[in-house]
């Protein structure tokens, strides 16, 4: 087949779909449509989805939970009470001092002592043996006229006794008796009356063969 021919074939179909798209509809009175219909309609479009935004509160449900059972208090300790000493009575110590001589010569120490410059009262002390002495010394100013005494008290089974005085005179030699004790193993204080002293020093002395 030569090149008109295809030429001329070509050329026929051509015009026959001329006549078929817009000769036709032209006399008919139709739309000229190029695609066949519903080939690219648009598509409705999608409903959208309704979607649930409440928000919902979370409900709780209570769990039981046991409680741990307390392990009971202990009891506090009962106050700690010191022990009460026993009474005992005392016991009263005497000393015998050899007649042909009655002063032999014993060492002393001291056992207790006391100084001061007014009246007062002493705390009570125990004497534990039974043979004891007190001495004293006075400073005070000679121009006055001092004063001074010493009232020394025993306790035996709860009552008080006063078992010496001893007063001080510028003008007199002391006794040497005065100061001694032949009887202890009870409870003891003195009370001091003492005027115009600068100062005073009692000593209480014991044997010392008793506290050694």
């Amino acid at each position: 087949m030569e090149n008109r021919d295809i030429i001329v074939i070509v050329a026929a179909i051509a015009i026959v779909l001329i006549m078929a798209i817009f000769v036709k509809p032209a006399l008919t009175g139709e739309p000229v449509t190029f695609l066949p219909e519903g080939m690219f309609e648009p598509k409705q479009p999608l409903a959208p989805e309704r979607v649930d935004t409440t928000l919902t509160q979370p409900v709780y449900t209570p769990v039981a939970t046991e409680v741990p059972t307390p392990f009971p208090t202990p009891p506090p300790p009962p106050p700690t009470v010191p022990p009460t000493p026993i009474p005992t009575a005392p016991i009263g110590l005497t000393w015998q001092p050899d007649p042909d001589n009655p002063m032999q010569n014993i060492p002393m120490i001291t056992y207790a002592e006391i100084v001061g410059r007014y009246s007062g009262v002493t705390q009570e002390f125990v004497i534990p043996v039974p043979y004891w002495e007190v001495h004293y010394e006075l400073v005070y100013d000679t121009t006055r006229t001092p004063e001074f005494s010493m009232d020394i008290t025993e306790i035996k089974g709860g009552v008080h006794s006063i078992i010496r005085t001893m007063t001080f005179k510028p003008n007199r030699k002391p006794d040497s008796a005065e100061n001694r004790f032949y009887e202890g193993g009870y409870t003891y204080y003195i009370t001091i009356s003492a005027k115009d002293i600068a100062r005073y020093k009692i000593q209480i002395i014991v044997p010392e063969k008793y506290i050694g």
